[in-house]
């Protein structure tokens, strides 16, 4: 298990209760391009969920990925597909084969400025009553200040090229 973030439209009175569940069955498939089908996508980034969340309005999850969660990045270089890093390296993806509510720490919404470059947590954190304690104190630790940050994030440039 891993510490990841995920950005998604559906609020925590939801998400806590049901988790997160693949939308496709089959398991995790990652493409010679670098897509994963199947599973949750999720990120090692926080500033990519961030992005997500604040583009459609959503919340920031931090959860803890499955034992079976596959880092993308790793998956690509162990099958020799290095063409497809760099698109792979702007998600920073792990895929969970499914996040049962237990495993969710906390969300917190976002909202992007006028700009469209920083990106800023809005109202408060929200704790999951069903959380069951696992990881390290330093992993909590780590989504505890990130989620009580009150700088500004930048935003993604999704117009910057990635090769």
């Amino acid at each position: 298990m891993r510490l990841v973030y995920r950005g998604d439209t559906r609020p925590p009175s939801q998400v806590f209760n049901l988790g997160f569940t693949p939308r496709f069955s089959g398991g995790i498939k990652i493409q010679n391009g670098g897509q994963m089908i199947g599973g949750i996508s999720t990120s090692k980034e926080i500033s990519i969920a961030m992005d997500y969340a604040a583009r459609y309005e959503g919340y920031v999850y931090a959860l803890f990925s499955d034992d079976n969660a596959i880092d993308v990045v790793d998956e690509l270089i162990r099958k020799n597909l290095r063409d497809a890093l760099p698109n792979a390296y702007t998600q920073m993806e792990i895929a969970c084969n499914a996040v049962r509510p237990n495993q969710i720490i906390m969300a917190r919404p976002v909202v992007m400025d006028s700009s469209q470059k920083y990106i800023n947590w809005t109202k408060s954190i929200e704790r999951n009553p069903h959380f069951s304690r696992s990881g390290t104190s330093q992993e909590l630790a780590t989504a505890d200040y990130l989620f009580n940050l009150t700088t500004a994030f930048k935003a993604l440039d999704h117009n910057k090229s990635h090769k």
